[in-house]
């Protein structure tokens, strides 16, 4: 008898109880009652799961011309770029110091090669958007027909986008704002499970429409311990398969002031960038100082719109990298050496008190000091605590000059405007130094070569966002 069958007999009135259910249910066959019996009903074996197939490699095994990825979006002057083409790229830096800034000035080198930008604005306004764009040089007529903007949409418009984008097939997507596109769909930022399912479901379909992909994040308020991702949880970093880059302020640059942003590696997956640590890349900004005047849409002319000459160029002293030899805490190494001339023979648990800060950084300090022969350890008349003495100072009064990159910098300074080579700059107005009386200064005199970074200016409402 089936197991249902009889726990629905069990639930018969009280008075029934009296009879074994078995009973019960020969005299229900023989009144022609069909009583279900348990083999009649077996039970049912679980189906086996089909045969996943897994994807065939062959279109890629047989093509002769593949080769490694490189990046092609935002061309850098003397060669390379940014971003890469079908992939989800990202920068993140401090508020306020110039993510924006940074992708309007690769919208408007795509721009002036004649491809198409997608942008997706959850914090600025349209009229802000536009008038970075005209004080860049952006022509009028390439933002009406070709930069496609799409200002603080709703959790439910991002598939009309996706298929906007896969229509018009743009070279540049840009989402400048992540945290903010999170919060709109009632995520959390630090929970790796929404931050990820914001990444698949809002970003990474723009990748096949073999757009670059730029996403724009925030860092932690504390420097200390930031590391090398954004804001929220660290799985993002591991979901970004281009390039990844923070962004630092060089200079402070506004209205009559020249200055500089630093794009720094934090992630390349494809290795066509360089080594985490590396600085890559400087986004110049040189205020003009005149005013442009642009043809008013109906007749005539508008004017009031400061001009800024923008560009990306190569550091006037790229980093050294991870790869290229190991990390030397020269700012400590210096305290180190100049605390020990006042104060030979001390130990390096006094010593450490008296520098403060990481231990591990000032021990670190120590060992190269000792290494480079400008302080020595010498054992305690006890014999149990090494004591350290001053030997030469740090750093040396002639330094061996600052490593540089193998590669020229181009001269950014022309007699003539038409003679910057078409393949070192499409940015308008040409990336080159004032003219002549003007006393502005060019991209790369934007900043001595210091690394010093200043504050920017507090006038500079539109430029440092």
């Amino acid at each position: 008898m089936s197991m249902s069958l009889k726990r629905g007999l069990a639930k018969l009135p009280i008075e029934l109880a009296r009879y074994n259910v078995d009973e019960i249910a020969k005299k229900l066959t023989a009144n022609g009652f069909h009583v279900p019996m348990e083999e009649e009903h077996p039970p049912q074996k679980a189906s086996s799961p089909a045969l996943a197939e897994p994807t065939d490699l062959s279109t890629w095994i047989d093509d002769p011309l593949i080769e490694p990825e490189r990046p092609d979006v935002g061309s850098i002057v003397g060669g390379g770029a940014l971003f890469y083409r079908g992939r989800l790229n990202e920068i993140h830096g401090e508020p306020g110091i110039g993510k924006s800034n940074v992708n309007l000035v690769v919208s408007l080198d795509v721009l002036n090669r004649g491809g198409r930008v997608v942008y997706i604005d959850p914090e600025d306004t349209p009229r802000s958007i536009v008038l970075r764009l005209l004080s860049f040089g952006a022509d009028p007529e390439s933002i009406r027909e070709r930069f496609h903007y799409f200002h603080n949409p709703e959790p439910g418009d991002f598939p009309g986008i996706i298929a906007f984008a896969d229509q018009h097939k743009p070279d540049f997507v840009v989402i400048d704002g992540l945290a903010e596109i999170i919060a709109a769909h009632g995520f959390s930022e630090d929970k790796s499970g929404d931050a990820l399912a914001i990444l698949r479901d809002v970003a990474r379909p723009f990748t096949e429409s073999g757009a670059a992909v730029v996403v724009s994040d925030h860092v932690t308020k504390s420097a200390e311990g930031r590391g090398r991702h954004p804001r929220g949880s660290g799985a993002k970093l591991g979901r970004y398969d281009g390039a990844v880059y923070e962004i630092k302020l060089g200079k402070g640059y506004g209205p009559g002031r020249d200055g500089f942003l630093t794009l720094t590696v934090c992630k390349d997956r494809n290795g066509g960038v360089g080594p985490i640590g590396k600085k890559v890349a400087e986004v110049a900004f040189c205020p003009e100082d005149d005013t442009s005047s642009q043809p008013r849409p109906g007749g005539g002319t508008r004017s009031g719109i400061p001009q800024t000459r923008v560009g990306i160029v190569r550091p006037k002293f790229e980093d050294v990298g991870p790869s290229d030899g190991p990390w030397r805490p020269t700012a400590i190494m210096e305290k180190v050496s100049q605390w020990l001339e006042a104060n030979p023979g001390i130990s390096k648990a006094a010593l450490r008190r008296s520098i403060g800060g990481k231990a591990s950084y000032v021990d670190k300090a120590i060992r190269c000091l000792v290494e480079d022969g400008h302080i020595v350890e010498r054992p305690s008349r006890c014999g149990k605590t090494a004591q350290l003495e001053f030997v030469t100072a740090y750093p040396p009064e002639n330094p061996a000059p600052r490593p540089t990159s193998s590669q020229p910098r181009p001269n950014l300074v022309p007699q003539e405007r038409d003679e910057v080579s078409d393949t070192s700059s499409h940015l308008v107005p040409p990336l080159i130094r004032g003219d002549k009386g003007r006393g502005r200064t060019s991209p790369e005199d934007a900043h001595d070569g210091t690394g010093n970074s200043s504050n920017i200016d507090p006038g500079t409402k539109g430029l440092d966002s």
